[in-house]
């Protein structure tokens, strides 16, 4: 029975130990976002198994000090994405322009930044080469119609000419 409360003791404060950290991770995260400007980042961005860095040790000290190490290789990981999201925005917002090729923009803002601006320059021509299909198909049309108005009208005689029998 004295093992059993030692035993949740411990679970208790490991439990708590682990719950600290999270705390900590989500409220650098929460800080990132406000730097960022958008709730772009989430702890599962950027996933830790703090649970797996504590399994095998037995007390409290390595639990802690495996912990912290695990939280500041968070941190790091952590702000390295949201430097990426910044440099990404930037590259979005330089597209002022086409905005509305960019309707994903969460999603797009977690990309390296070499495919972004892969992403960026293919939707761009894409655009281009739609709206030019769309300016050739429209100046076709006009020549039709063009064409179509300047045709004599092939008109049918309503008229018997001699070349007709009479009727009786």
């Amino acid at each position: 029975s004295v093992e059993k409360l030692v035993k949740s003791e411990k679970d208790a404060r490991k439990l708590a130990l682990v719950e600290d950290v999270r705390a900590q991770l989500r409220q650098h995260i929460s800080g990132l976002n406000e730097r960022i400007g958008e709730a772009l980042l989430t702890p599962a961005t950027c996933p830790v198994d703090f649970d797996g860095d504590i399994k095998g040790k037995s007390n409290l000290d390595s639990m802690r000090s495996a912990l912290n190490d695990a939280l500041a290789q968070a941190k790091i990981a952590s702000s390295a994405v949201a430097d990426r999201i910044s440099l990404n925005l930037r590259a979005l917002d330089a597209q002022a322009d086409n905005a509305s090729l960019f309707p994903d923009r969460a999603q797009l803002v977690m990309k390296q930044p070499e495919d972004l601006a892969a992403t960026i320059t293919a939707r761009i021509a894409e655009h281009h080469a739609a709206e030019a299909r769309k300016a050739e198909a429209a100046k076709a049309q006009a020549d039709k119609a063009i064409q179509a108005a300047a045709a004599p009208a092939d008109r049918k005689s309503t008229r018997l000419n001699s070349s007709h029998a009479p009727l009786s």
